[in-house]
C-alpha cells in the first residue's frame, strides 16, 4: 500500500510567490521520460508545494513510480491547449489589437499573479504589446504555460493521506458480498 490522495512537496519559488493561487490545469507524470499518467482539474499553490485534485490525483503515480526510473512532472496551465494553437490564438488574437499587452492577453485566460510570474521566467516584460513581441519571447512564454515543469521532490504521506492505494486485489472478493475469495468467511469492505 501507499499512500494516495495526498500533497505534492516542491521547493518551486512558484509556490512562494503564488501560494493561495488556484488554477485548472492539466498535469502529465513522465517516468523514464515516458508519459505515465495526467491528471486534469483544479491546482493550487500551497508553501509546501501542489495541492488541489490534480495535484492529489498524480500523487499515487508519483509514488508508485519511487526508486524505478526518473520521475518528472509538468503542467498545462491551459488544459486542451497545445503550444502551437496558444501561438496562433496569439497571432489571431493580437492583431486587431495592436495595444494589447501580454499582460491583459494571458489574463483574460489566467490569474493574473500567474502570468506576472511566467512572464518573468520566460524574460517575457507583461507590459510589452503582444503583437510585437518577439517570436522567441512568444514561444518561451507559451512553453511555461503549456508545459512548465513543477519539481515535485515527494509528497506529505500517509500524514496528509486521505486514502491509501494498494492491498487487496479486486478480484479476490466476491463484488456482491465482499467476501474473500481466498478466505472464507472474511468480509472487506473499504
Amino acid at each position: 500500500p501507499v499512500p494516495a490522495l495526498t500533497p505534492l512537496t516542491a521547493a518551486d519559488p512558484l509556490c512562494v510567490q503564488l501560494q493561495g493561487v488556484t488554477v485548472d490545469v492539466e498535469l502529465t507524470l513522465a517516468v523514464g521520460g515516458k508519459r505515465a499518467e495526467t491528471a486534469h482539474g483544479s491546482f493550487l499553490f500551497a508553501h509546501f508545494g501542489y495541492s488541489g485534485p490534480a495535484a492529489l490525483d498524480l500523487s499515487r503515480s508519483w509514488l508508485r513510480a519511487e526508486g524505478r526510473d526518473a520521475r518528472a512532472v509538468n503542467a498545462n496551465f491551459l488544459p486542451g491547449e497545445t503550444r502551437e494553437s496558444l501561438l496562433g490564438a496569439w497571432q489571431r488574437e493580437t492583431a486587431p489589437e495592436p495595444r494589447l499587452q501580454v499582460r491583459h492577453w494571458l489574463g483574460r485566460r489566467l490569474p493574473d499573479r500567474l502570468v506576472l510570474v511566467l512572464c518573468a521566467e520566460a524574460g517575457v516584460d507583461a507590459g510589452a504589446y503582444a503583437s510585437q513581441t518577439s517570436r522567441a519571447h512568444r514561444a518561451a512564454l507559451v512553453e511555461r504555460v503549456c508545459a512548465r515543469a513543477l519539481p515535485v521532490n515527494g509528497t506529505l504521506g500517509y500524514e496528509k493521506a486521505e486514502v491509501t492505494a494498494g492491498g487487496v486485489a479486486l478480484d479476490e472478493v466476491d463484488a456482491s458480498t465482499l467476501e474473500s475469495r481466498k478466505a472464507e468467511g472474511l468480509y472487506l469492505c473499504g
